[in-house]
């Protein structure tokens, strides 16, 4: 059992907490000097009340109390590549966090001088594959406009981490089944088509040095749904079955993960 589905057994085990905040989104995007903490000889990576998180449903941060925190944050710098977490004014909370990189952050691009950005903050137990499980964060600008996705791992069928499968945008996800023919424990990442040097998601969110995400097959020949849902700031790769199985049910998959 790999080390990731030893911690979702682990985590099931555990009563869920609270959580805890203020949360605030913290990078080098938003720089003030009015912020507090901020980084060493900048008045960038700061906290303040224009970047704070509010679950109370008026930040786009779905129902009051639901445990979903949003903001809206204006960019303070020219258009380009930014880096950023979701924190605590402390540190004592940051996410995303991957276990490879304490320093690793998410990044965002911005097309104009001083743009407006949205923000989420998912601190949800979430199943169905989704990952990461719980404290997900994302951002409406993950990406450079116009460009592609694609996912790519360890499966031969997703080019055994040296090409890529080009994905399909529908709606807010991106996405694509593939038939996996080998029944086993694969990792894998959603990415920028070509390269890694711009955006990448697994576990870890848009962070170029987090973990990778991981599906499981159970059948030989069997199809799996790889999607990036750009609302949830989530990808999973969820088995559907063997392909004679999924063609006499394909009206309701699609009816249930389009």
């Amino acid at each position: 059992m790999s080390a990731r589905l030893l911690s979702l057994v682990a985590l099931l085990l555990v009563p869920a907490t609270v959580a805890a905040g203020p949360y605030y989104v913290r990078g080098d995007f938003h720089c003030t000097p009015t912020a507090a903490d901020p980084g060493p000889g900048t008045t960038c990576w700061g906290w303040e009340a224009a970047n704070e998180m509010f679950d109370d449903g008026l930040h786009a941060d779905s129902l009051a109390g639901d445990g979903i925190y949003g903001a809206f944050v204006r960019c303070t710098g020219p258009a380009g590549r930014y880096e950023w977490k979701v924190a605590t004014n402390t540190w004592s909370e940051a996410y995303p966090s991957a276990s490879c990189c304490a320093l690793a952050n998410a990044v965002l691009f911005t097309t104009v001088p001083d743009e407006w950005l949205r923000f989420r903050f998912d601190t949800n137990f979430m199943l169905d594959s989704w990952q990461p499980f719980f404290d997900a964060v994302m951002t409406d600008h993950a990406v450079p406009p116009g460009v592609a996705l694609e996912v790519i791992g360890a499966a031969p069928e997703l080019g055994s981490w040296v090409a890529g499968v080009p994905l399909t945008k529908v709606g807010d996800r991106w996405q694509r089944v593939l038939t996996i023919a080998t029944p086993g424990i694969y990792e894998f990442k959603i990415r920028v088509a070509g390269t890694w040097d711009v955006a990448n998601f697994g576990y870890d969110y848009n962070n170029t040095q987090g973990d990778n995400a991981y599906f499981a097959t159970t059948h030989d020949s069997s199809d799996v749904l790889f999607q990036y849902d750009e609302a949830l700031g989530r990808v999973r790769g969820l088995e559907l079955g063997p392909l004679p199985a999924r063609r006499t049910s394909w009206g309701g998959i699609k009816g249930r993960y389009r």
